[in-house]
């Protein structure tokens, strides 16, 4: 892989080696269907809590802090990823599970294999999307556990993944036995025996091997399980991608106050800081069950900064699952639970950026990599000095009118 520079989500600055960033997951928003958008989360929704990292010169990010943040991040996934195995492209198409690493999940988003599930009511949302009493699916998890029990040689392995209407088989050729693909597949096929129904074809897929193992549903399998396995395209699940906020825009912005409707003041960041402290402070009143008394909270409107922290005002509205901001938020610190000591802060700084962002018509949207590694941050600055005048000029024509 090669050098990158990414962008900063916000400002489009670009982002290179040892650059400071905030980093944050964004997901698909359901409801946009390629045309306009009214919202700033109208294409992507913010999905995850920021966390301070280091940009890493190939499109990801390094020496990132640890604790609460990161560990509710990779929760998240627990809840609602899709899972999938190893795609065409055994280098590219990296599997996506709930129990990887941190490091996992960033190799699986630079290649885009992270998807999740959407419309998950709280209570579903809970429960494991595995079932490992359906002995007669050929589920992806299933057929890897299965598969477990079968001695292979050292570094060799088997590439598990689900298509369309059956799960796939594929032996690592790669790694050892070159050339020894229908040799292993049919060991396969005989240690899962008559479970699925089953057959070795030629390979398929844009980089396809010698040939392949296919598992189906056999024969009088329960009704519940006949036809079509992919989800109606209403349900499909949503891409995960990253977004990169440079730290020192990131600070600017924090700098910057903004006019709220019907008062006299701006409203800077020291109102949403004390917006959710109270906020928790009255949190801590209310029992975990109560949750009407929770809805006429985060219904109040003289708390600033808490919108994104509210699944029933707002914050939840316009997003694709639970496991938004605001879930993200409870996996943290459940309602009545104290918070960790810097999650308020946290909370105040990226709700009044988010906000900020808003009223300026800022479209949130993935981290891409392009351009040199090196840029001209001479030809950035000669850029931003030709627009300046075009902007005092709209702001004269404003006032004149």
């Amino acid at each position: 892989m090669g050098h990158f520079s990414s962008t900063c989500c916000i400002s489009g600055l670009p982002i290179t080696y040892g650059t400071p960033v905030r980093w944050l997951l964004l997901t698909q928003n359901p409801y946009w269907d390629g045309g306009f958008v009214c919202y700033s989360n109208g294409r992507w929704v913010p999905r995850t809590w920021p966390i301070r990292a280091v940009y890493n010169d190939y499109g990801s990010i390094e020496n990132w802090e640890e604790g609460p943040l990161l560990d509710s991040i990779m929760k998240g996934f627990e809840l609602d990823l899709v899972e999938v195995g190893v795609g065409d492209n055994s280098f590219h198409d990296v599997s996506a599970k709930k129990d990887m690493s941190f490091e996992q999940l960033l190799e699986a988003v630079w290649e885009g294999r992270v998807r999740v599930n959407r419309h998950r009511s709280y209570s579903r949302i809970q429960e494991s999307s595995v079932d490992f009493s359906k002995e007669w699916e050929p589920s992806l998890r299933r057929v890897e556990n299965l598969l477990l029990d079968l001695p292979l040689p050292q570094g060799g392995r088997f590439l598990v993944d689900e298509l369309l209407e059956c799960t796939r088989v594929r032996w690592d050729g790669l790694q050892v036995d070159y050339g020894k693909d229908r040799e292993w597949l049919e060991k396969a096929q005989l240690h899962l025996g008559d479970r699925f129904a089953s057959a070795i074809t030629a390979g398929s897929g844009s980089y396809s091997n010698p040939c392949e193992l296919r598992l189906f549903v056999s024969p009088g399998s329960p009704e519940e399980y006949r036809g079509a396995k992919s989800p109606p395209k209403e349900e499909a699940p949503l891409l995960v991608q990253q977004a990169m906020i440079r730290e020192d825009v990131w600070q600017t912005l924090l700098d910057w106050p903004m006019e709220s409707w019907g008062r006299e003041k701006s409203v800077t960041l020291g109102d949403y800081r004390a917006g959710v402290l109270e906020y928790y402070r009255r949190c801590s009143q209310l029992h975990p069950s109560d949750r009407f008394a929770r809805r006429e909270l985060e219904g109040t409107q003289d708390l600033h900064g808490t919108s994104l922290l509210s699944r029933y005002a707002g914050g939840d509205s316009h997003v694709p699952s639970l496991l938004s901001l605001a879930g993200h938020a409870e996996l943290i610190a459940p309602l009545g639970s104290p918070p960790p000591e810097t999650f308020p802060e946290l909370v105040a700084q990226f709700s009044f950026i988010y906000h900020r962002l808003y009223a300026v018509r800022q479209i949130w949207h993935p981290s891409d990599t392009c351009g040199p590694q090196d840029g001209d941050w001479s030809a950035h600055l000669s850029l931003l000095e030709r627009l300046l005048p075009v902007a005092q000029a709209q702001v004269r024509l404003h006032d004149e009118e």
